[in-house]
Formats: C-alpha cells, sequence, structure tokens
C-alpha cells in the first residue's frame, strides 16, 4: 500500500513541470531560433496550456470507457514523448508540435492525479493525501526546474532530459496502481460525460479565478524585480522558492485546517491573496516583497488542494472523473487568458506599469474575498435556519 500512495502522489509532481522546467530556458531557446519572433517563442508556454483543455475534458469521456490505469500510461506516454523530444527538434515548428504533445499529456495525466485520490481514500485520509500531492508538486517546481539550468548550461537541448521524469512515474504507476474497472454505470439512467452542477462549477469558476490573477505574477516578477531595483532576476527566482516552500508548508498542514476552517478556506484564501499582492505593489523593497510572495503561497498551499477535495466530497464515483476534468480544464483556461485578460484590463483602463497590474489583481482578490464571505454566511444561516 505504501508503494501504491507512493505512486499515486508521483503523478502530481508532472502538471506542474510543463512550463516551469522551461521558463529559465525561454533566453536559450529564442537564440538556437534568432529568425523566430519573440511572440512565437512564448507560444512554447500557451500552447500546451491549450492543447490540454481539450484533453483534459477529453479526459472525462475517455475514462468512461477505458481503464484509468490504462488511461494514464496513455497520458504518460505522450508526455514523455513530447517533453524529451522538443529538445531533439531542429525546428520551431517541430518544437511547437512536440510541446502540444506534452500538452496532451499532461491534460490526461492533470485531473487524473486527484482522480486516483478519490478512488483509494476517504475522509481525513484523503484531505492528508491531496494536501501531500499539492506538495510533491511543489517540491518537484522548486527542484526540476533548477536541474533543467543547470543541464542548460552544457546544452539547452539536455534540459529537455527532466521530462524523462514522465518515464519513472510511468513504471511506478503501472506496477503499484491496482487496475479498475471502467465507469460504464449499471444503471439505467444515462450518465452525463462531463458532470455539470453547482457543486462542480463553483470550485471550477474559483481556481480559473484565482489562476487567471495568480499568474501574473511568474509570468511579470523578474521584470518587476529589475524594473523597481529590488534585485535581480534570480531575486525573483528565490522569493518565488520561498512562496513556493510556505505553499509546500501548508500543504503538509491542510488536512488539519480544513477540518477546522471548512469552506472558509475559500474566502481566507482569497484574503492572503489579496493581501500579498497588496504588499508586493505597495512598497517595492525584498522586505513587502518576500512578505507577499509568502502570503500568496500560504493561500495556495490552502486552495489548491481545497478545489479537488470539494468536488470528490459532492460527486459519486461515476461523476468525479468527469467533474475533475472540468475542474482542470478551468485551471488551464485560466493560465492560457490570463495574459490576455492583463493586456486587456491595461489597455482599458490605461495602465502603464506592472504594479498597477499587481494592485487590480489585489482589488479583485479583494471582491473575490468579500462574495465568498458572503455566500458562505448566507450559506450557514441557511442551514441554521
Amino acid at each position: 500500500m505504501k508503494l501504491t500512495k507512493t505512486a499515486i502522489l508521483s503523478i502530481s509532481t508532472l502538471t506542474i513541470l510543463m512550463n516551469a522546467a522551461i521558463v529559465p530556458l525561454l533566453s536559450s531557446i529564442s537564440a538556437a531560433f534568432p529568425d523566430v519572433s519573440p511572440t512565437l517563442i512564448k507560444m512554447s508556454l500557451s500552447l500546451p496550456a491549450l492543447v490540454s483543455i481539450f484533453f483534459s475534458l477529453l479526459t472525462g469521456l475517455l475514462a468512461r470507457f477505458i481503464p484509468k490505469k490504462v488511461l494514464l500510461a496513455g497520458g504518460l506516454i505522450l508526455y514523455s514523448l513530447g517533453g524529451i523530444g522538443a529538445g531533439f527538434m531542429a525546428s520551431i515548428q517541430g518544437f511547437l508540435a512536440l510541446r502540444a504533445v506534452l500538452g496532451a499529456g499532461s491534460g490526461v495525466i492533470a485531473p487524473l492525479a486527484s482522480d486516483f485520490v478519490a478512488d483509494f481514500y476517504e475522509g481525513g485520509q484523503r484531505a492528508k493525501m491531496i494536501g501531500y500531492a499539492n506538495s510533491a508538486a511543489n517540491i518537484t517546481g522548486i527542484f526540476l526546474p533548477l536541474l533543467a539550468a543547470s543541464l542548460a548550461v552544457a546544452n539547452w537541448r539536455f534540459a529537455f532530459g527532466v521530462y524523462s521524469l514522465g518515464l519513472l512515474v510511468l513504471v511506478l504507476t503501472w506496477f503499484f496502481i491496482p487496475l479498475k474497472n471502467t465507469l460504464i454505470s449499471t444503471s439505467s439512467e444515462k450518465q452525463p460525460v462531463f458532470y455539470f452542477s453547482k457543486a462542480v462549477l463553483g470550485p471550477a469558476f474559483s481556481i480559473f479565478f484565482l489562476v487567471l490573477l495568480f499568474y501574473e505574477i511568474p509570468a511579470n516578477l523578474s521584470v518587476f524585480v529589475k524594473n523597481e531595483d529590488i534585485g535581480s532576476p534570480s531575486i525573483a527566482a528565490l522569493v518565488i522558492s520561498i512562496s513556493t516552500f510556505a505553499s509546500t508548508v501548508f500543504n503538509f498542514a491542510f488536512a488539519r485546517i480544513y477540518a477546522k476552517l471548512k469552506d472558509w478556506i475559500l474566502p481566507v484564501g482569497f484574503f492572503f491573496c489579496g493581501l500579498g499582492f497588496f504588499a508586493i505593489a505597495g512598497i517595492s523593497n525584498l522586505i513587502t516583497l518576500i512578505a507577499g510572495e509568502i502570503l500568496i503561497g500560504i493561500a495556495l498551499g490552502l486552495l489548491f488542494p481545497y478545489f479537488p477535495l470539494k468536488i470528490m466530497e459532492k460527486t459519486t464515483p461515476e461523476e468525479t472523473t468527469g467533474a475533475l476534468s472540468v475542474l482542470s480544464g478551468a485551471f488551464s483556461i485560466g493560465m492560457f487568458l490570463s495574459p490576455l485578460f492583463f493586456l486587456g484590463a491595461s489597455s482599458l483602463l490605461k495602465i502603464t506599469h506592472i504594479r498597477g497590474e499587481f494592485t487590480l489583481a489585489a482589488i479583485l482578490f479583494g471582491i473575490g474575498t468579500l462574495v465568498t464571505a458572503i455566500l458562505q454566511l448566507k450559506y450557514q444561516h441557511s442551514h441554521v435556519s
């Protein structure tokens, strides 16, 4: 059973690497393709996220006919092929095509990472495993990009070897996760391919809102640090690592915190996000930058495990895979639309500085805090009366 737990947790180490592993390599990739526009180079980040949306939703359908273990193996093969193979491509077209294959594999893996937790754990153990899974993702997100950057010193193409982690996960999951039947129901009622209800759409919209605003940080923090004379780009990498560490600590404590706060985690998490963005945008120095990143890290440590757990609690086993596919798709849509949202908002509101974009995120998180707190109070009042 311990190896089963290890295998299930290993799945979560992969999705964060979809883009995190190559962010430090963008300048090297651009130099390798000197005639390619910067916009096309940046597509190596946005294209996998876009493709993963479709494959996350498709996973909800395929899991009705294909055992999830087999489906996961297919996703891991695509992930490894796309991740490693991109480093061998001599043209930007081939490079982007393999990045799209990586996105397809990641789209299959993402909902199944939580779905296997739902299959094998219940109650407090389920909450613990969801927290541990996010911790595993965060730890990978800290160390694997550093390994990729180290390999890139010799040759940027070597850095794509970090995606061979997908092959290790394939071996672990194939040999140590028991094979289960497909989710075809014996009921005479036709089951929906994707499960849409208030219990699913609420977490899906919330995670979309969270990711849409949060990804302003990884997209612009290094530029912000340089413009504000806070330090070098390595300072940005350092504070993001500090934020990830804070998130990991709260991932481990998630089950205990959830037992006390329950659904108040949502407004509390949004409040910490807003406070974090406000601290970063307010007084530009290293202390407030670190404080803001720690606050955001705490929020993510609470919110990212919260959303899949709520879906697991509100859906039947037949509905869970489709519901988690919707959640995973909402996450990817938020990631993909984040730069477009802030580009449009900056144009509409005449924002000319990254500080203004961070302030906008803080305000929107403040509104999100008020809305979710009011909804939670109304929910409690209706159930008391």
